[in-house]
């Protein structure tokens, strides 16, 4: 036999062999074993027949005992099958040392029935992070930060990822750069609340980000400053320059794009297509030259079909056309009468 491997594999090693001898592949499970577990999670974990076969199970006592733990503390279905076909591997934990006391932990705090369901299901992460060193030390630091468990809540709600990472060498330095730079308390709480993934982002990068929304002229005590930069840190380099590209095409300078975009941040985020629509309808229909709309940015997020806006932007349209002292503001005003 052993002759017939080296014949067979003459580069390999004979103790590569003589351990392959000893150690062979481990057999795939049968095909009745197989049957059975892709049956078990259809029909215990809601699981669709792709994803079970997917799936391998040396026994079903464990993942009885961790199903039982889910249901009772309200997950639905659906929210099982999902958290099963992304970690599946939970279903193999131990269930008195690494699930049942985060679930009760996040019940503590006010995560109950569905929402708990929902919550660990989005990101079953979180049943793999430390409980002490990571979940609790920064619901804490969080708690800390916003002043009570219910805003936190809503800060894990827009990324649950809070309680993954190591705030204090991410966050906590991108906090105390926003405090340097003037950006008042109230601010800041509201960058954590609502936008928290850019304050995960690398502290340099950050901090030139702040930087730079100053020399555009950006005053950080403005709501304007927290919103901006939530867009500036949620775009690529490369998405970035497209956008600035895409308006460049439409006969803005870079100046005016950079101006729109301290006014109006949000534009950087509308779609290309959009940009370019409504900047036909404002230069074609109603012969505005590309400085005009750009010095009202807000304008080009409003709905040209099929929206609130429509019935509005023709009756403006009129009225501007036959009025040559029309401004953007009174196009707003008409509007809403």
């Amino acid at each position: 036999m052993l002759r017939s491997l080296l014949r067979k594999y003459p580069f390999r090693s004979t103790p590569t062999l003589l351990h392959f001898l000893h150690h062979p592949i481990p057999k795939p499970p049968d095909e009745s074993t197989a049957a059975t577990t892709v049956s078990y999670l259809i029909n215990s974990c809601g699981l669709s027949l792709s994803a079970a076969k997917k799936i391998h199970l040396k026994s079903t006592a464990n993942p009885d005992a961790v199903l039982a733990l889910l249901k009772g503390h309200g997950f639905t279905k659906p929210q099982i099958a999902n958290l099963v076909s992304k970690h599946p591997a939970f279903l193999a934990a131990r269930l008195e040392k690494t699930i049942k006391p985060k679930l009760e932990f996040f019940a503590g705090i006010g995560y109950t029935g569905a929402d708990l369901g929902k919550l660990i299901s989005s990101d079953p992460r979180l049943l793999s992070a430390s409980l002490e060193e990571r979940i609790v030390r920064n619901f804490h630091l969080l708690k800390t930060q916003l002043g009570s468990p219910a805003a936190v809540i809503l800060a894990i709600a827009a990324s649950s990822r809070l309680l993954r990472y190591y705030l204090s060498t991410v966050m906590l330095p991108n906090l105390q750069t926003l405090g340097d730079h003037g950006v008042p308390a109230p601010k800041i709480v509201m960058l954590v609340t609502w936008y928290p993934r850019v304050l995960m982002k690398k502290p340099d990068r950050f901090t030139e980000t702040v930087k730079l929304l100053k020399e555009m002229g950006l005053k950080p005590t403005l709501t304007k400053f927290v919103l901006a930069i939530n867009v500036m840190l949620g775009l690529t380099t490369a998405t970035w320059e497209r956008k600035l590209a895409v308006y460049r095409s439409l006969g803005w300078s870079e100046k005016e794009t950079l101006m729109a975009f301290t006014k109006h941040p949000y534009r950087m985020l509308s779609s290309d297509k959009k940009i370019r629509k409504a900047m036909e309808f404002f230069v074609k229909k109603m012969n505005w030259e590309p400085a005009k709309a750009a010095a009202e940015p807000k304008l080009l997020g409003f709905s040209l079909e099929g929206g609130p806006f429509q019935g509005v932007f023709g009756r403006v349209a009129w009225k501007i056309i036959s009025c040559d002292a029309a401004s953007p503001l009174l196009v707003v005003l008409v509007g809403k009468n």
